[in-house]
């Protein structure tokens, strides 16, 4: 099996073409995490440092409640000032949504003691869910997209499984050599993107200084990937099931004298 395998890449053509469709599924990926990374960097960037964009007016008669507050996020400050009213500023200003999310889910009544940018903020924080809502649809097209890619690698092994057959190969190991043969080309699209990637943060940061050179300067490039990675291995493993049952149907000579 592992000959067969070998010998499978021997198409170098048509596995170059198997490997830059994966690289452009996982640098899509890629890229979306990366702008929605940065939307929410550029907030806290923006907004972050002014103490009254993260200082909260907060009225709790809980007691109980306020110590699991404390315990939940990362304080500043947080002082009483009696008659169960407290002064609480964010450490940072990127929990600033999760803190309120808090509020609402445990029924405290926070809200943010300034009142400067709070109506530019939440205008920040509609368009980050309408663009979250893009990614959303995005994410969907890529899944069809991969489907749709995995499909006609498929279709181009028809005869490698169809003389796989007729040599006695079960369903499961031919199915697990299809599987194995995808996650290979993967592997070397993963790593030929974070290379690719590495190589280009480094050229970029070197003429430029701003917002974004910081952004970028700080991302974890190899984590972002693992993302990527992860979605498309989901999707083998699902199609790895669609395949079984398609394999079992396929009549070998038929393909081969086609």
């Amino acid at each position: 099996m592992i000959n067969i395998l070998i010998s499978s890449f021997r198409n170098k053509k048509i596995n170059i073409i198997y490997i830059a469709m994966f690289i452009l599924i996982l640098l899509t990926s890629f890229v979306f995490q990366l702008i929605s990374g940065y939307y929410e960097f550029f907030t806290a960037e923006k907004y972050g440092d002014p103490v009254e964009n993260r200082t909260y007016f907060i009225l709790e008669e809980d007691e109980e409640k306020i110590d699991k507050l404390k315990n939940s996020f990362e304080f500043e400050e947080f002082n009483s000032n009696g008659n169960n009213e407290y002064n609480a500023i964010l450490k940072n200003y990127i929990d600033t949504k999760e803190l309120k999310n808090y509020f609402d889910k445990h029924e405290i009544n926070g809200i943010l003691d300034g009142s400067a940018n709070t109506k530019e903020i939440e205008l920040m924080e509609k368009k980050q869910t309408t663009f979250d809502f893009v990614c959303m649809i995005i994410l969907v097209i890529v899944l069809i997209v991969s489907l749709f890619i995995i499909k006609n690698i498929f279709m181009n092994e028809l005869k490698n499984i169809a003389l796989l057959k007729i040599m006695g190969y079960s369903y499961i190991k031919i199915t697990l050599f299809l599987f194995t043969k995808l996650l290979m080309i993967l592997l070397i699209s993963f790593i030929m993107i974070i290379l690719l990637l590495y190589f280009a943060s480094f050229i970029y940061l070197l003429f430029d200084n701003s917002l974004l050179g910081k952004y970028i300067s700080q991302i974890n490039i190899l984590r972002l990937n693992v993302y990527g990675f992860k979605f498309i291995i989901m999707i083998l493993l699902l199609d790895s099931i669609r395949s079984f049952f398609v394999i079992k149907k396929i009549d070998s000579l038929e393909i081969l004298n086609s």
